[in-house]
């Protein structure tokens, strides 16, 4: 796995994404390299990590579903990285994607193993 096939896929599915993330000059290694390392650990609730946890090691595309979960993470919040700000989408993309399964009623939510994860909202 690598995170040259994450911005492939991103390349691919969400070219607006990528292009801005491009113009901003911003690597994916400046923030998938974090999500990848702590496994997302960091980004979901503990019992959401879990599941996550769960599926990357019982599933032997692993490395496929880390790059599609990738994917997904950023098609959640693409309308906020369509920004031109730079230190704004850095900051979103570095810590503020934190998902709870919490508000399965909230409509900003995508499906994970049966479970509903939404966007944390901001108080």
């Amino acid at each position: 796995m690598g995170l040259l096939n994450a911005s492939k896929l991103v390349k691919k599915h969400c070219p607006e994404i990528w292009k801005n993330l491009k113009i901003l000059r911003i690597d994916f290694k400046f923030f998938a390299l974090r999500w990848v390392i702590l496994l997302l650990s960091q980004e979901f609730s503990v019992e959401d990590t879990q599941i996550l946890w769960d599926l990357l090691l019982t599933t032997k595309l692993r490395f496929a579903f880390i790059n599609y979960l990738i994917l997904g993470l950023l098609l959640n919040i693409q309308k906020e990285l369509m920004s031109d700000d730079f230190s704004e989408v850095m900051k979103l993309l570095q810590g503020c994607l934190l998902y709870t399964s919490d508000a399965a009623d909230d409509l900003l939510c995508v499906d994970l193993g049966g479970r509903r994860i939404i966007k944390k909202k901001k108080k």
